[in-house]
């Protein structure tokens, strides 16, 4: 038997018993298994063989998704899954690597939205290589959520999803070319080209990875892309690949044990000053006493909620982990960050963390003071509308009216109202930890 007819049968296999477990329906059960023999055999078409093969081995847990609603696919090639080595040898890891690499809508359909918003997104991804430094702002970012929801690598809030970051290209044409001469990707009667979508940028914490070509399936937008995606990190991790030495030097220094603390809850939005932006408050912090420093810290993390770059705007209000306000302003040169008297831009916007995300600014908000009623009072909010999300969010990430701001948050629709921006119950312990630590 060849191995394009064995992974066919594999797949079919696969979803007739899926079928038969969801219901006893002949017609549904016809249509999962010619979706999913028609599945395999463009992928096979389209030479992304191995893909189709690891396909075929988590059919039973992918093929439900697949098969409803618009989904947007990154569709690595042959030789991107070679270059993991060892590690596609790991069923459990392949598993949740290929869930990061499905996610729900239609990224171009979200794009057109995002590029459409008026206010000014503090975006940077410009270039394909762009490392966690000063990047030059340009498109804007459309945040997707993906099926990847394992505990082992995600602790979002809210049955959150783990996101992607996507930027859209320059509207190229995707031809027969660009996928390397494999000109039957395009050709094969089940899997069509679309010459008018430009090619997708996923957005990592260190570097960036842009599709080679793109067509369809059914309800499926595939990108065919030249790397393997990786699943977010740690804030430890993230921040050790990122450089970020100051930041994690002065969290290691004045309050031990606080990244551990950061890491362990579930949401959290951090404003990461680069390196350079130290240099310019080291005078300052020497007049500040332990608990100053440890207040000046918790200023720049939101506690229990994940704020990204399309659910800030200028009327967004959100309270720090020291119970301050954070306030935020847009304009030509991009969008500013506010607490205290205490302002900074942000340069790279929305690098997700297994529990977050993380925003890099140009200097530190040097705000020592602190609110512990308002922290506790966010802290009240947030964990009523965490208790109530049980639906897993599956829409775009996206500011709604302050009105609604509440309501969205509470079903996990995303909203960037103050409701929503709260403090989670960790955050009054995280403070206290912190602050004992710091006295210690």
């Amino acid at each position: 038997m060849s191995i394009k007819a064995f992974l066919t049968a594999a797949l079919v296999a696969v979803a007739s018993v899926s079928a038969q477990n969801a219901t006893t329906n002949g017609t549904m059960q016809s249509n999962s298994t010619e979706y999913a023999a028609g599945l395999v055999q463009a992928l096979q078409a389209a030479n992304l063989t191995t893909l189709a093969g690891l396909a075929a081995q988590n059919a039973q847990a992918l093929l439900p998704f697949l098969m409803t609603g618009n989904k947007t696919v990154f569709a690595p090639t042959n030789e991107a899954f070679a270059a993991l080595g060892n590690a596609s040898n790991n069923a459990t890891l392949v598993a949740n690597v290929l869930q990061y690499h499905i996610y729900y809508g239609d990224i171009s359909n979200n794009a057109a939205n995002a590029s459409n918003a008026s206010m000014v997104h503090p975006n940077a991804s410009a270039t394909a290589n762009s490392t966690m430094t000063n990047a030059t702002m340009t498109n804007p970012h459309t945040i997707l959520r993906s099926l990847l929801n394992s505990t082992e690598f995600v602790q979002l809030p809210g049955n959150q999803s783990q996101v992607g970051v996507f930027t859209m290209g320059n509207g190229s044409s995707m031809g027969n070319s660009s996928m390397m001469g494999n000109s039957s990707m395009m050709s094969d009667a089940s899997m069509s080209g679309n010459s008018s979508m430009s090619s997708v940028t996923w957005v990592g914490a260190t570097k960036n990875v842009t599709s080679v070509a793109t067509t369809t399936y059914k309800n499926l937008v595939v990108h065919v892309i030249p790397e393997v995606l990786t699943i977010p990190g740690t804030l430890n991790e993230t921040a050790t690949a990122a450089n970020l030495t100051q930041l994690t030097g002065a969290l290691n220094t004045y309050a031990p044990g606080a990244l551990q603390m950061l890491e362990a809850i579930r949401g959290v939005t951090i404003f990461a000053p680069v390196n350079a932006a130290f240099a310019n408050v080291t005078s300052l912090l020497g007049t500040l006493n332990a608990t100053q420093i440890t207040d000046v810290l918790l200023n720049h993390v939101i506690n229990g909620t994940v704020v990204y770059s399309t659910e800030i705007t200028p009327t967004t209000n959100a309270t720090s982990a020291a119970g301050e306000t954070f306030t935020f302003m847009s304009g030509a040169n991009g969008t500013y960050v506010k607490s205290g008297n205490s302002m900074s831009k942000i340069i790279r916007a929305d690098i997700p963390i297994a529990n977050g995300v993380v925003h890099l600014i140009d200097n530190v908000l040097a705000n020592p003071m602190s609110n512990p009623q308002a922290a506790a009072s966010a802290a009240s909010v947030y964990q009523s509308m965490a208790r109530t999300a049980t639906a897993i969010p599956t829409g775009p990430v996206a500011a709604v009216p302050a009105a609604t701001g509440v309501a969205a948050a509470a079903t996990g629709g995303g909203t960037s109202g103050a409701g929503k921006v709260g403090v989670s119950a960790a955050a009054g312990a995280l403070a206290l930890g912190v602050g004992l630590l710091v006295g210690a």
